[in-house]
């Protein structure tokens, strides 16, 4: 598993690394797999200067191009009121199951998209 921190602490990582660490003993691993943790970053002379150099760039890959704000917002909305609350649900034994995930079940796809995925299968 990799993980990439593109903003905040690294010690608030530190959770997912541990999830990985469980469910690879869980799935039997030994030795458990590796982690990798990558992280962006810019040297120059200065602080200054690193920022100066490196900012177009990194806000051109942070960019959703011409996508109005409005449906970029209303896109985290959706994520944080709807398909967040759906993973949940799913990951506690909600969704259809009525139960959580069993000992080595390895669920990782809501039911809720993989109706999305049916309904664009082109994507």
């Amino acid at each position: 598993m990799a993980l990439a921190i593109i903003g905040g602490l690294p010690e608030r990582f530190a959770p997912f690394a541990e999830l990985h660490r469980e469910a690879a003993r869980r799935a039997g691993h030994d030795p458990l797999p590796v982690l990798s943790i990558n992280s962006h970053g810019y040297i120059a002379e200065t602080s200054q200067q690193a920022l100066d150099e490196s900012f177009p760039a990194v806000a051109a890959t942070f960019s959703v191009g011409p996508m109005p704000h409005a449906k970029i917002l209303r896109s985290i909305e959706l994520l944080g009121t709807e398909v967040a609350p759906a993973v949940r649900k799913e990951l506690a034994g909600g969704a259809g199951s009525g139960r959580g995930l069993a000992e080595g079940e390895h669920r990782v796809v809501p039911a809720e998209a993989e109706a999305v995925a049916e309904r664009h299968p082109d994507r």
